[in-house]
């Protein structure tokens, strides 16, 4: 998973790697902040955080096509 800034530049000019079914970017900026793009070139965005127990959740946030 590359952790990087994920600016609006770099999600502009993401493309699929078509090798691979997803890979994970992690954001350098907001923790948490995870950007999973797909081989078919959709995009979503999740946010990963622990609970009031400290059991890591993951949540997704919106979906781009």
């Amino acid at each position: 998973m590359p952790k990087l800034n994920l600016t609006q530049t770099f999600i502009d000019n993401l493309k699929p790697d078509p090798s691979k079914p997803y890979v994970d970017y992690i954001d350098t900026k907001v923790p948490g902040l995870i950007l999973k793009s797909l081989k078919s070139g959709k995009l979503t965005y999740y946010v990963q955080y622990a609970d009031t127990n400290d059991i890591r959740q993951t949540k997704r946030l919106s979906s781009v096509d």
